[in-house]
């Protein structure tokens, strides 16, 4: 019986599963090292020289002029708007009517006033003509006392003289003596009496006078009230707000306009909250109107943030360019620091003061690698460098962050 012999395998399917191991891991390896480069277009990013020299640092902002001296007109009485003589931005002199209210409750109250002041007159010439009847009655009844006085007397001296000589009995004359003390005694009580009512009728009629004056001025005041109707520039200036329109009713201490100045003016700059802890009072400021620039002075730092500004005012010189006026929008340069000698380079995308960021350095005219650089304090459009990098190197300053984690190096075509 014959026997059948296996086949060797055959190492042909072998050879070729590795070839293709061999080959996958080859290409892996070059996309390896050809994919270590990215490229960009030169075109595609922002390059800038670090450079080396004396550095003004600053803040810059936006604002606008403000009146320096502001007046703040209020309504003095509930009214109604009967006219609108000028608006916001007219500039107006002083005296000059502004806005007309009327009110016919004021009106009514003139009225009421009016007639407590003639119930008043009409009470004091009552009251006098009472205190005059009253002190003559006064008077009449003193001079009869008197005259009875007189006659007494005569009596008195002649009953004496009978007495003595026992004509009269001493009882009769005993009577008569006291009749004259009692007549003497009434007398000077209503002497007394009458000058007491001098002092009580002076009272009164002090007391009436001075509900009349109580009344003028109640009255006077309504009238001034009704003078105010009429509403003036207490200053000459620019009306820089008027809230008021036709037919609108407004309430006591209601701002009717708000005029400034435009002698003084004074610059009003928002700043962004992380950036104001560099001001200080006193430094210099130069403001932009248009085309012309102005400097000025720091002279008040808002302590309170709004919408992540601080409110920061500069003093402003007396001769001002003649386009400037109240509410002009203004751009501004604060100078925060002067550094005699400082490396700097325009401020990168996303750079912050006195933070380590990774940018892109040129090696060559087509390549850059990435570079960690400690920067400092910044200024509007420049930021210094600490540490990192040279005067003279030049960064790649656009946002190339997702790159720069990698930290692989670039390619520039």
């Amino acid at each position: 019986m014959d026997l059948v012999k296996p086949a060797k395998p055959k190492k042909t399917k072998f050879y070729v599963i590795a070839s293709v191991v061999v080959s996958i891991i080859m290409c892996l390896v070059v996309w390896q090292l050809l994919g270590s480069k990215h490229h960009i277009a030169r075109s595609e990013v922002l390059i800038a020289q670090v450079q080396q020299g004396p550095l003004n640092l600053s803040v810059d902002s936006f604002g606008k002029l403000r009146s320096a001296q502001q007046h703040l007109l209020n309504a003095q009485t509930a009214a109604i708007v009967k006219a609108l003589y000028h608006k916001a931005g007219a500039v107006v002199e002083a005296g000059e009517a502004i806005v007309e209210l009327t009110s016919p409750d004021l009106d009514l109250q003139v009225q009421q006033a009016m007639q407590a002041l003639r119930q008043s007159k009409t009470g004091y010439e009552q009251l006098a003509l009472s205190q005059q009847r009253e002190l003559l009655n006064e008077q009449t009844l003193l001079m009869q006392k008197q005259g009875a006085l007189k006659t007494l007397i005569l009596r008195h001296r002649a009953e004496r003289d009978l007495a003595l000589q026992g004509i009269i009995s001493a009882l009769t004359f005993a009577q008569t003596q006291t009749s004259l003390s009692t007549l003497e005694h009434e007398i000077t009580m209503l002497e007394k009496r009458s000058q007491q009512l001098e002092a009580l009728h002076t009272s009164a009629l002090a007391l009436a006078n001075e509900e009349i004056a109580i009344r003028e001025q109640e009255l006077q005041n309504l009238l001034d009230k009704q003078k105010q109707l009429v509403i003036r520039a207490s200053t000459s200036g620019m009306i820089e707000r008027m809230p008021l329109a036709l037919g609108q009713r407004v309430n006591v201490g209601d701002m009717v306009a708000l005029i400034g100045s435009n002698q003084s003016l004074v610059a009003v700059l928002s700043v962004p909250q992380s950036q104001v802890r560099w001001i200080e009072t006193g430094q210099v400021v130069t403001v932009k109107m248009q085309n012309d620039r102005v400097k000025g002075n720091v002279i008040r730092i808002d302590p309170v943030v709004t919408d992540n500004t601080v409110e920061v005012e500069v003093s402003l010189p007396n001769n001002l360019p003649k386009q400037a006026r109240a509410q002009l929008s203004i751009s501004a340069s604060i100078a925060i620091k002067h550094i005699k000698d400082a490396i700097y380079v325009q401020r990168p995308a996303n750079a912050k003061d006195n933070q380590t960021h990774t940018l892109f350095k040129l090696t060559g005219k087509h390549t850059a690698h990435p570079v960690p650089v400690q920067f400092g304090t910044s200024t509007g459009k420049y930021i210094v460098i600490d540490s990192g990098v040279s005067a003279g190197s030049e960064l790649i300053i656009s946002d190339l962050a997702h790159l720069a984690s990698l930290g692989e190096t670039i390619s520039l075509n």
